[in-house]
């Protein structure tokens, strides 16, 4: 059984079992079995934020919870560490309860979405990695905003534009050659000869 079962409510499991005899006609009873599911450590914890915002100029610290489906008994205190890239750009450490993740950025950075991996370990060190999407814009401190070239970013950005473009560009081009191609093909073709005069033929007979 699956503590964390949505049919588990407070840790209590209720079984309804129906009970009949042999007779010819049954006799039938039924009862609850409620059954108590002790806790094991089989869920790591998780980041809850999956995106944040922050300028790349003075920005404040942002906190991000903390959740975990085991008791408290396999959750709290949790610890983060930074993996991969991240470290180079973003610190985490725990918040005074050790249950939320102060998350800063240390150095400017483009304006862009970029990518936190946070590896988030329980009591017991059961951990795994959570992935926050952090979008950086061109502003300070807490007045977050960010400028149209970034929205365009998350659809028609400068380099998909340019792409098109560079598509169109090779297409044109192409029906170029093949109109040029045929012209010239066109133009090398011999005229069709002249049809004889037969009465030329019949004064040189005469």
């Amino acid at each position: 059984m699956d503590r964390e079962s949505t049919f588990v409510k407070d840790g209590l499991y209720k079984a309804l079992i129906l009970a009949m005899d042999d007779d010819l006609v049954p006799a039938t009873g039924t009862g609850t079995l409620i059954i108590q599911l002790e806790d094991i450590n089989d869920n790591p914890p998780a980041v809850v934020e999956r995106l944040v915002k922050v300028c790349n100029e003075e920005p404040p610290p942002i906190l991000l919870a903390v959740t975990d489906q085991d008791t408290e008994s396999n959750g709290p205190p949790y610890g983060v560490e930074m993996t991969g890239d991240s470290a180079r750009n973003w610190t985490a450490t725990m918040d005074d309860t050790s249950t939320g993740i102060i998350l800063r950025l240390k150095t400017k950075l483009p304006e862009a979405k970029y990518s936190i991996r946070l590896d988030v370990r329980d009591t017991h060190g059961l951990n795994q990695v959570s992935i926050v999407e952090a979008q950086v814009c061109n502003c300070k401190g807490a007045d977050f905003a960010c400028t149209d070239r970034d929205i365009g970013a998350a659809g028609f950005g400068l380099p998909v534009i340019l792409g098109i473009l560079g598509g169109v560009l090779a297409l044109l081009l192409l029906v170029l050659f093949l109109l040029m191609f045929m012209r010239r093909k066109s133009n090398m073709k011999k005229d069709p000869p002249l049809p004889e005069d037969r009465h030329q033929g019949q004064h040189l007979l005469l």
